[in-house]
Parts: structure tokens; C-alpha cells; sequence
């Protein structure tokens, strides 16, 4: 009797994805801080280059055509599964017993260590940040990364290469730094296109460093 894989709902994970040549590893999902919009944290990124963190929405998900490509491996030792099931595991043996809440957390202080664990072996094999793996990890330090501090602003001139799909690897020419009437720094841009006599566009800082980075 053959059975048929459901495809889930979206990234997930501890899962990697491919999308022609490109790469995502997908670390966490959550949602994002001012709209609330699921998003997929990881790191994407080619074959042998160095990955560039991203984030990927719900659209991404259904119309990016990734495909999971997740090797499948044997059981870990601590069972890879969400905190709810834990719990239920816990309550279903034990009932109201008084010990419930101290091996619920200890069970999951052992399941944080596991995942900490594994994203830090990732992280050191790709080359990438492993800040993830001690926010996770019950008693290692958590150094926030300054995602919140105010982005380098480009100079007029400055050339940037766009992260992700679509059109990822697009260089584009920084040719406008201002600042907007709500006081945000923006960034106007041009590329080369030669479908069109002149392709640009313009985005807040913050955005603009999200989508691209500097031409090495």
C-alpha cells in the first residue's frame, strides 16, 4: 500500500529547500513583529557560496516553487517535535501529578539543547552566524545581534547585489540617499535592463538592506 506525503502549510524548521540554484535553510518561523505575516528566518544562498539571511513569506511558499530536499535522517535521540506535543506526552502519563510541571520543563530545556545543537553544526558548516543556537539553548548567553540598530547608509555610487529570488544577484547603483518626511532614510536605485530604457526603483533603509548587500 503506498502513501502519499501531505505538503505542509509552509517552511518548516530545521528543513532546507531548493529553488533552481538556489538554497533556503529555513532556522525558525515567526511572526513578524509589526504586521503579525508568518514569516520563514533562515539563510539562503548557492552551492558552495556564503549564505545570506533572509526572510520568507507566505507568497514565497506558494508561488516560489521550493521544493523540500531535506535528506532524510534516523530518529534523534530527543524526538524533533513541537513543545504542545511534549506537554500532552507529559500530561497524558502523568495526570495532575505534582512532578508534571518540573519534567515538562526539563524535557524541554533537553529539546532546546537537541535543536541548539543542530543549528549550531549547521551554522559552522556554511559558514554561517550561529546566534540562533543560543537564544535557543537554555543556559548559554544570548548576545542580541543588533538587528534593531540603524543600517549603514549607502553612498551615492555604492553597488548592491539583491539577495534572494527573484532576480537574485541583480547589482544595483545607489543614485538618491534622502531623508522622508517621517524621517526615515531612503534609497533610490537604478539597474541595467535592457528590455527597458531605464529600470529603478527607491525603498526605506531598512528595507533596502534587508534585499540587498554590498558588492563584494
Amino acid at each position: 500500500m503506498s502513501t502519499t506525503t501531505e505538503r505542509p502549510a509552509f517552511f518548516q524548521p530545521g528543513r532546507a529547500y531548493q529553488r533552481r540554484r538556489w538554497i533556503f535553510q529555513c532556522l525558525a518561523v515567526a511572526p513578524a513583529p509589526h504586521t503579525g505575516e508568518t514569516r520563514a528566518v533562515g539563510f539562503v544562498y548557492r552551492d558552495g557560496e556564503t549564505g545570506a539571511p533572509t526572510a520568507l513569506d507566505p507568497d514565497d511558499w506558494a508561488h516560489g516553487q521550493w521544493t523540500d530536499t531535506t535528506p532524510e535522517q534516523p530518529a534523534a535521540a530527543v524526538p524533533d517535535r513541537p513543545a504542545l506535543a511534549l506537554l500532552t506526552e507529559i500530561y497524558e502519563e502523568l495526570g495532575h501529578d505534582h512532578r508534571a510541571p518540573h519534567l515538562a520543563a526539563a524535557l524541554l530545556d533537553q529539546h532546546a539543547r537537541a535543536l541548539a545543537e543542530q543549528v549550531t553544526a549547521l551554522g559552522k558548516a556554511r559558514g554561517w552566524s550561529t546566534w540562533a543556537a543560543d537564544y535557543i539553548h537554555p543556559e548559554r548567553a544570548f548576545v542580541d545581534p543588533g538587528e534593531d540598530d540603524e543600517p549603514p547608509v549607502p553612498a551615492e555610487g555604492d553597488r548592491y547585489v539583491k539577495r534572494a529570488e527573484p532576480d537574485a544577484g541583480r547589482i544595483v547603483t545607489v543614485n538618491r540617499v534622502w531623508t522622508a518626511d517621517d524621517g526615515h532614510t531612503a534609497v533610490a536605485y537604478e539597474w541595467h535592463d535592457p528590455r527597458a530604457s531605464y529600470a529603478g526603483s527607491a525603498c526605506p533603509l531598512d528595507v533596502f538592506h534587508r534585499t540587498y548587500e554590498a558588492q563584494p
